[in-house]
């Protein structure tokens, strides 16, 4: 039987379930043509060869073969290095392109710009021919085995014909879309060692999942039936021959893929940015099916301690300009694995084994990866530092200079006598005892505040069996049950990304708050006590950006960056907090300066103080309500903010604690939601801590110039 006929379609049935199969791993931009079934060439013993080479431009060839293993012919493109002819004696690294379902070896040359990488100048990148659903496999057949062996065709036939006639080196990655990502991390699971880094992008990473929206088996049979195949002749029945449907899933095959870099990313089914006005609904279908088997792929490989950089990207649907992209993200991580040593390859899976499910080894890291986040750790240190090292200097400073001031301006003034209001009579200052009405009113806004809160702290502590059969509320009449009790759901949450995205979020937030109090600052001084032309209507101006929302920026703001190549770096999400929240910062430490002792800066200009000494050695420190007030709003802000950092720094390794916990609750039906409110706890905690320590200032701050003296 042929695995790959072309053959008339069959139509949408009218339920969601079906629109999805029917179209599931459909490339975005590519329409499946019909054709007639491929004629076969050569009998199966005789090896592979090729039968015919077609010139498309200087770096690309098309190839005929005739494959033994597939019984018929196949084609696959070779895009070439560019010293491919000025080097006959060199061998090249290896880049293989894997297609996704219902497309060709054509489609990576159609809809991207691989052609024009100059990353790619020095490597060999093959694209070939799957089959529609040929799903990267041996088929199973019934037991009987036949010709549609497309993993024996591209690592046997295909791979011993490039290194023999295209002087293919043994330094090889993958990378796959859609069904190809299927077959990218497969192959590099199952044939340890031949290929150094494997990249996924939407791909389908867990053919035995069982949640929502669409079951794994359900969703690759389907598509199977849609074609006209039968969909036991892929890996048999799902029930009856689950260790064969074991060996070709990439969940199953996670601990064998130590040692190999990984690189997994899909979106999450929402219009995006890349996407048009009129989006296809059936492309969001598919990356929302495809989007918890992803999820659940990445967290098996943390379980087991396996490294992967992870692009949830979030708002992205099934189509090639995300593919695009993260073709270019990956692209570094697949050129350093071809640096590394070759290791031999071994032989596959049997096809009637189940792959082993413990760890083998320790991984091994990459050693730039890991100068990379030593870093990024110095940097949050030194930063958080800077900023305790200020904090202490305002506060030694200041206390020496209003003790000094009052001591030289000290001043007899009589007391006042305190009188005692008449019982039952309110004291004097307009200050009353609350009324019923409003002790009530303030006791409801507390429970509704207080209620919630409890309630996600009682739920992050609970164990999976008892969220889900019981609610946080059931803990009040059987407390000491420490059964329902664990702190699985911390580490889950910790060890499951909110790690790196803690430090990554400190790396944004601390910066953001240091860099425009330092800024205006000055400029808050020049405003209050510097005389120039122009002075309050520039100060009217930057009070007037108050009222201009952020969200009119952001459009704008994502072309400048995208010109200026910033997408994507820390600096785009310092420069856009900075710019928001810059006008407001002035006017606080505007607001409070004006109520600064003058005699003190006059004193020190008639000392012939500069103005940066008066600034930093009086003004500063005396201003730290006011510096402490606007660091606890901008810290709240920066550190809670998600939309500025999803849009500017998107997901990925540098993603924050808010993407992190926005990627928990939509995929709770794979980490729970015991795990969520422990990520929502650890999010929680700094910004709790900064606002308690800094409370003491945070009224004199805004309040400072409010009232008269």
């Amino acid at each position: 039987m042929q695995p790959v006929r072309h053959r008339r379609r069959r139509q949408l049935a009218p339920h969601a379930g079906t629109a999805v199969t029917l179209a599931l791993l459909t490339v975005g931009m590519a329409a499946c043509t019909s054709s007639q079934a491929p004629q076969a060439v050569g009998p199966p013993d005789r090896p592979a060869r090729v039968v015919a080479t077609q010139t498309l431009g200087p770096r690309v060839r098309d190839l005929t073969i005739d494959s033994p293993a597939l019984g018929r012919s196949a084609k696959v493109r070779l895009l070439l290095p560019r010293r491919f002819q000025a080097q006959p004696n060199r061998r090249w690294p290896v880049l293989w392109l894997l297609h996704g379902c219902c497309d060709t070896y054509q489609s990576w040359t159609r809809s991207t710009d691989v052609e024009e990488l100059a990353a790619l100048a020095d490597v060999l990148v093959v694209m070939p021919e799957a089959g529609q659903v040929g799903f990267y496999s041996d088929w199973y057949e019934r037991g009987q085995g036949g010709p549609s062996r497309w993993e024996t065709f591209h690592l046997t036939e295909l791979r011993e014909l490039l290194e023999r006639d295209w002087r293919a080196g043994n330094r090889r990655v993958v990378a796959g879309l859609s069904m190809g990502g299927l077959g990218a991390m497969a192959y590099a699971a199952r044939h340890p060692g031949m290929f150094r880094a494997a990249a996924s992008y939407s791909g389908l990473l867990h053919t035995r999942y069982q949640g929502d929206p669409l079951p794994g088996p359900r969703m690759i049979q389907d598509l199977l039936r849609d074609f006209d195949e039968d969909p036991d002749a892929l890996w048999g029945d799902p029930r009856r021959h689950g260790d064969l449907w074991a060996a070709h899933n990439p969940y199953d095959l996670a601990p064998r893929l130590r040692d190999v870099g990984l690189f997994v990313s899909v979106g999450n089914g929402q219009p995006g940015p890349l996407d048009g006005p009129a989006t296809n609904g059936q492309l969001q279908q598919i990356e929302q099916a495809l989007y918890p088997q992803n999820l659940a792929f990445v967290e098996r490989l943390r379980q087991l301690g396996i490294p992967v950089r992870f692009d949830n990207y979030g708002p992205g649907i099934h189509n090639w300009p995300y593919w695009q992209r993260e073709l270019h993200r990956s692209l570094p991580l697949l050129l350093r694995a071809l640096q590394r040593p070759a290791a031999a390859p071994t032989s596959p899976t049997p096809q009637h084994s189940t792959p082993p499910h413990s760890a083998s080894s320790e991984p091994t890291a990459d050693r730039a990866e890991r100068v990379l986040a030593a870093v990024r750790v110095a940097l949050v240190i030194a930063l958080t530092a800077l900023v305790l090292a200020v904090a202490a200097r305002a506060y030694v400073v200041s206390f020496g200079a209003i003790r000094g001031f009052a001591r030289e301006n000290r001043q007899v003034t009589p007391r006042p006598a305190l009188t005692r209001p008449p019982k039952g009579g309110a004291p004097s200052g307009g200050q009353g005892q609350a009324s019923l009405v409003v002790k009530v009113v303030l006791l409801v806004l507390c429970l509704l505040w207080l209620v919630p809160t409890i309630g996600v702290v009682v739920t992050s502590f609970r164990t999976l069996d008892a969220v889900s059969s019981s609610g946080w509320w059931t803990v009040i009449t059987s407390p000491l049950d420490l059964t329902q009790y664990t702190l699985d759901n911390y580490r889950q949450a910790w060890t499951g990304g909110m790690a790196n995205s803690f430090l990554n979020s400190m790396a944004v937030t601390l910066p953001a708050v240091v860099i425009p109090i330092l800024v205006a600052g000055f400029a808050a001084y020049a405003f209050t006590f510097m005389r120039f032309r122009g002075r309050d209507t520039l100060f009217s101006l930057v009070v007037a950006l108050l009222i201009v929302p952020a969200q009119v920026a952001l459009t704008p703001l994502v072309r400048l960056y995208g010109d200026l190549d910033l997408m994507g770096t820390y600096a785009a999400v310092y420069l856009a907090h900075i710019g928001f929240n810059m006008p407001l910062a002035i006017f606080i430490l505007r607001s409070y300066m004006l109520s600064l002792p003058t005699a003190v800066i006059e004193s020190a200009k008639v000392d012939g103080a500069s103005h940066f000494q008066i600034f930093w050695r009086l003004v500063l420190p005396l201003s730290a309500p006011a510096l402490a007030a606007f660091a606890t709003f901008q810290f709240l802000w920066v550190w809670n903010d998600l939309l500025i950092a999803l849009l500017y720094l998107g997901t990925g390794e540098r993603q924050v604690v808010t993407v992190t916990l926005g990627g928990l609750i939509g995929s709770n039906q794979i980490y729970g939601w015991q795990a969520v409110t422990g990520a929502a706890i650890i999010t929680m905690v700094v910004p709790v801590l900064v606002f308690v320590s800094l409370q003491r200032y945070f009224v004199r701050g805004l309040t400072a110039g409010a009232a008269g003296g």
